[in-house]
């Protein structure tokens, strides 16, 4: 009999040891609100950015207007040189596996493709 029981003593204080099994998973250990929460810092630049949020919603009626004057104005032109831009740094990025290339060239051509569809919206 004593030898059953010597490792069921090795198996516990190895367990013991490295702190296996000692916590259950409905154990608190405590942990204050405040530690789960962002600090004084994170709390003013979300304010902030929530600020800057709602003043950006508040201007797009005005300046809606003034953006579909100036891409109907100067879309038209420029359109082909970003398509060539967007075409480069694409077909650069997917020939030399620069991921940030490829989305810049990608971003170049889905904002002209957003353009011309809001512009004949």
């Amino acid at each position: 009999m004593g030898a059953g029981r010597r490792p069921q003593r090795v198996i516990r204080r190895l367990c013991q040891e490295r702190r296996f099994g000692t916590r259950e998973p409905g154990d608190a250990r405590g942990m204050p609100v405040a530690a789960a929460l962002p600090g004084a810092g994170g709390l003013i630049v979300g304010g902030l950015a929530c600020v800057v949020a709602i003043i950006v919603l508040l201007w797009i009626p005005v300046l809606s207007d003034r953006f579909t004057a100036f891409v109907s104005a100067n879309g038209p032109k420029a359109a082909p040189k970003i398509i060539v831009v967007g075409l480069g740094f694409l077909l650069t990025g997917l020939v030399t596996h620069v991921e940030a290339l490829v989305l810049v060239g990608a971003g170049l051509i889905g904002l002209l493709l957003l353009a011309y569809i809001y512009d004949n919206y």
